[in-house]
C-alpha cells in the first residue's frame, strides 16, 4: 500500500495544477512521477471530496489505492481505439432506450455502430456489434488500451458488452488521453480531440460532409443508420481519423 498524503496536501495540489499553465513533463515523466498521485487520486477519500462533473470520475470504482492503472506501471505503447455509437443524445431510439431500462446513463444505453483499434505495429482492425464481446476480450489481451475520452465515452459505451470484471479491467488498463492533456496542459475546462489536434498536430477531424461532397450534414449515427456503402465507408474513415489524432496526440 502506497502511503497517501492528507486530503487537503492532495487537494491544494490538484488544484493548483490546475491553474498552471505549464505543461507537467512527458508521458514518461508522469508514470515515473505519477503512482502517489494516481493511489490517492483512486481513493475513496478523494473520490468523495472531489465533484463528480456527471460521472466523469465513475472510472474511480474500479481502481483501488492498492491497484494502479496498468498504465502507470506497464511502459508498453498502448493500442489506441475509438468507438462510434449509434445514436445521439437527442435521437428518439435512445429516449425508448432509457425509458425501457429506466437507466438515466446515456453513454451506457448506446449501442456500438463501429469501432477501431490501432496497434502499437500500426495493425489496424475494426469491430461492429456482433463483435463486440470480442472488442472487450480483444482489449483485455492488450497490456494497456488508450483513447481520447476513454474513461467518459469509450470505455462507458463498451459496457453492454462486458462483464463487471471485464470492464474493471478495461478502466485498469485505459490511458485517457484527454485527461492526461489536460494535467500535463494545466487545463480544468475539457477541450475536444479537434481542439487538441489542430493546436499540437496541425490536424483536424474528418468532415463527413465535405468527405463524402455532400450539402446536408448528417452525424455518424444518421449515417449509420441509412447504411449505403458510402455511408459506411465515410464511418469508417471517420474512426480511423479519429484513432490516428489520439495515437498522435498520446
Amino acid at each position: 500500500m502506497l502511503a497517501m498524503p492528507p486530503s487537503w496536501q492532495f487537494l491544494q495540489t490538484f488544484l493548483s495544477s490546475s491553474r498552471s499553465a505549464q505543461p507537467k513533463g512527458t508521458l514518461g515523466a508522469l508514470r515515473a512521477a505519477s503512482a502517489d498521485f494516481a493511489a490517492f487520486f483512486a481513493s475513496e477519500e478523494v473520490q468523495l471530496r472531489l465533484p463528480l462533473g456527471g460521472g466523469r470520475f465513475d472510472f474511480l470504482r474500479f481502481v483501488s489505492a492498492d491497484t494502479l492503472p496498468l498504465w502507470l506501471t506497464d511502459y508498453t505503447r498502448p493500442s489506441v481505439y475509438d468507438t462510434e455509437s449509434r445514436y445521439m443524445p437527442g435521437d428518439a431510439e435512445l429516449k425508448a432506450e432509457l425509458a425501457a431500462t429506466g437507466s438515466y446513463h446515456v453513454t451506457r444505453a448506446q449501442r456500438l455502430a463501429l469501432a477501431c483499434v490501432l496497434a502499437p505495429d500500426a495493425q489496424l482492425t475494426e469491430w461492429t456489434e456482433a463483435t463486440a464481446p470480442d472488442l472487450v476480450s480483444f482489449l483485455l489481451s492488450q497490456p494497456t488500451v488508450a483513447a481520447f475520452n476513454g474513461h467518459v465515452f469509450d470505455n462507458q459505451l463498451l459496457a453492454r458488452y462486458a462483464s463487471e470484471a471485464q470492464q474493471r479491467g478495461l478502466y485498469l488498463r485505459m490511458l485517457d488521453v484527454m485527461d492526461v492533456l489536460q494535467y500535463r496542459r494545466g487545463e480544468r475546462k475539457m477541450r475536444s480531440l479537434n481542439a487538441h489536434a489542430t493546436e499540437l498536430l496541425n490536424r483536424s477531424k474528418l468532415d463527413l460532409t465535405s468527405l463524402l461532397g455532400e450539402k446536408e450534414a448528417l452525424s455518424v449515427p444518421a449515417r449509420f443508420r441509412r447504411g449505403t456503402p458510402t455511408d459506411m465507408l465515410a464511418i469508417r474513415l471517420y474512426c480511423e481519423g479519429d484513432c490516428s489524432l489520439a495515437d498522435g496526440l498520446m
